[in-house]
């Protein structure tokens, strides 16, 4: 609207000053022109810009490895690295025919993450299709899952195995001690049957119907204070007086269908064991009497000696 109320203006100036305003006028339009053409190639840089890669524009290959001994491997090589050293766990990029050189291998066995294939054990790579990083983050997320999976099934198995041994030590340590129990069960059953059998025994070789007893105690003591010598059968009942009373209390506990006090075997171990040793130190106190016995000898034949000697002087 300027520029045309600018025209209608000139048609009333002087041709000098027109000419002047139309100078004026043509770089004034110039000027717009220029503008309008200097910013077009800058938008269309703009335009022309590539966006950022995402993870939708990466892709990697997948391939198939053929090997010299006739295997074949389907796995995936990322990032096109078809030839790599390995260092450790650390992979450098290297050429084909370098020494020690190989590829990586990705998901090409269950629960592996890679597997590093020298190229001296490949007879060929051959590529068999795209993978986006897409697919490859999908592949990494399954492979995490079943190996956690493994993990966890591993785990509860051990446990299962450890509470199994648990259980059935449990179950040793109850029959070890039920078998216990019966055969001390079986011991006392047997040990009552032999004291018993024993009592049984004392009472019908000193039955209490033919006069032994306490009194018949007291008179074998009295009999022997007056220096008369009881007989055999006394001698034996004043010797085992003291089991023949044990014997006593348990044949009549049997007979009345009571339960017997058994004597405790620990008693008569003790009471053997010191009879042992009793019997043990008697030929000690004999040969003592023997070299008292002789040294009296010796000095009865040295007085006979000094009395021959006066009867010669």
């Amino acid at each position: 609207m300027r520029l045309k109320a600018l025209s209608t203006n000139m048609l009333s100036l002087p041709f000098g000053q027109f000419l002047c305003a139309t100078a004026a006028l043509a770089l004034v339009g110039g000027g717009s022109g220029d503008q309008k053409s200097a910013s077009k190639p800058a938008a269309e840089s703009r335009e022309s810009r590539p966006a950022s890669r995402g993870a939708d524009d990466v892709y990697h290959d997948r391939v198939q490895i053929n090997l010299n001994n006739g295997q074949k491997l389907v796995g995936i090589v990322k990032n096109h690295r078809y030839a790599e050293h390995a260092e450790g766990f650390n992979f450098s990029i290297a050429d084909k025919d370098e020494k020690d050189a190989g590829v990586r291998i990705w998901f090409s066995r269950p629960g592996q993450n890679y597997l590093f294939v020298p190229y001296k054990d490949i007879q060929s790579v051959a590529t068999l299709a795209r993978v986006s990083e897409l697919e490859v983050r999908e592949l990494e997320q399954k492979l995490y899952e079943e190996a956690k999976a493994q993990r966890d099934a591993e785990a509860e198995e051990r446990l299962g195995e450890l509470q199994k041994r648990a259980a059935n030590r449990d179950g040793e340590r109850e029959a070890d001690a039920k078998a216990a129990a019966e055969a001390l069960k079986k011991l006392q059953l047997k040990n009552k049957k032999a004291a018993i059998e024993k009592a049984q025994h004392m009472m019908d070789r000193f039955p209490v119907d033919q006069g032994w007893g306490e009194d018949k105690y007291k008179a074998i003591i009295a009999k022997k204070a007056k220096h008369l010598y009881p007989d055999e059968e006394e001698s034996a009942f004043l010797k085992n007086y003291d089991d023949w009373v044990k014997a006593k209390t348990i044949v009549e506990a049997v007979d009345k269908g009571e339960e017997p006090p058994l004597p405790n075997p620990d008693e008569d171990e003790d009471k053997k064991s010191g009879s042992d040793k009793h019997s043990k130190k008697a030929p000690v106190s004999k040969s003592k009497d023997k070299e008292k016995d002789k040294e009296k000898d010796d000095g009865g034949a040295s007085d006979k000696d000094k009395d021959k000697d006066k009867d010669k002087g």
